[in-house]
């Protein structure tokens, strides 16, 4: 099975959906994955050098009291996935774009998902400056990847107009949050969902391998076993260069409140997606 994650750096609830759909993983061992990042960019008029942190998330939320309101949820949904947030050492709101150039660098080397991991480390545990190209080295060292030519590349501006591209693409599937994740480029689902619901999106796409459908239902209704409908689109999902974008069967509330078992709702962690938009 594929599943393209769409992500950015700066996201914490990119960061819990990585950990839960790496839970849902375990729970279906029979399931073989290949995983692909794909970035997504928060801010995408962001400068190079970033913006001081406390500026930016006071003109976001309008107070300081709201900041302390929204990292206390995040950081509650992050304990539950052994992650521990440490807002308080994080001082620039960084520019994502060379971050997700890293990442597609070390896919080179195998070594996309490991990179995703190191970068979400240094942000959100470290406070580390991940618009840095000395940062960005260093962690790509740590890795294994030689040094001199990520150096090279990260202070030139390879694949930099591809990062805008994708995130374009992103928009133009309708994915205006992250984290989102396509599976066998057909069925997508937004937000920082619970590993049981990740794993029956897991079934679902396992069941119909790709062959997907639009329309009304949405890939939830198809999990929970509705019929296709004749004549339905089967247009794949597609971020190749070449290949215009096609629309993803995707999540009503509905089809969540049945993925959750609990009828329709959505809750803060359920609507990750939405919530970052603000990051």
């Amino acid at each position: 099975m594929h599943i393209e994650i769409i992500f950015d750096a700066v996201c914490p609830w990119c960061y819990i959906g990585k950990r839960r759909l790496e839970k849902a993983l375990a729970l279906r061992p029979h399931i073989r994955v290949t995983a692909r990042w794909r970035p997504f960019l928060l801010n995408p008029e962001m400068p190079p050098e970033g913006i001081d942190r406390t500026a930016y998330l006071i003109r976001k939320f309008g107070s300081e009291a709201r900041v302390r309101h929204v990292y206390g949820t995040i950081g509650e949904a992050g304990e539950s996935v052994e992650i521990d947030f440490a807002f308080e050492r994080i001082r620039r709101t960084p520019s994502t774009v060379d971050a997700h150039r890293l990442v597609r660098f070390a896919e080179r080397s195998g070594r996309a998902t490991d990179a995703v991991e190191a970068l979400f480390l240094a942000y959100f545990g470290d406070g580390s400056d991940i618009g840095d190209s000395g940062v960005l080295t260093g962690i790509g060292e740590a890795l294994g990847l030689d040094p001199g030519p990520l150096r090279a590349y990260l202070t030139g501006d390879e694949d930099a107009a591809l990062i805008h591209q994708e995130n374009a693409r992103a928009h133009g599937l309708g994915i205006n949050g992250v984290p989102a994740f396509v599976f066998n480029r057909d069925m997508v689902i937004s937000g920082a969902q619970e590993p049981q619901v990740l794993a029956r999106m897991l079934d679902a796409a396992h069941e119909v391998g790709g062959g997907g459908w639009g329309g009304r239902y949405g890939a939830g209704c198809l999990a929970a076993g509705a019929p296709r409908r004749p004549g339905a689109s089967s247009s794949p999902v597609s971020f190749a260069a070449d290949n215009p974008p096609h629309p993803p069967a995707s999540l009503c509330a509905l089809c969540v409140g049945n993925l959750n078992r609990g009828g329709p709702r959505r809750t803060a962690e359920e609507r990750g997606g939405a919530e970052n938009r603000m990051f």
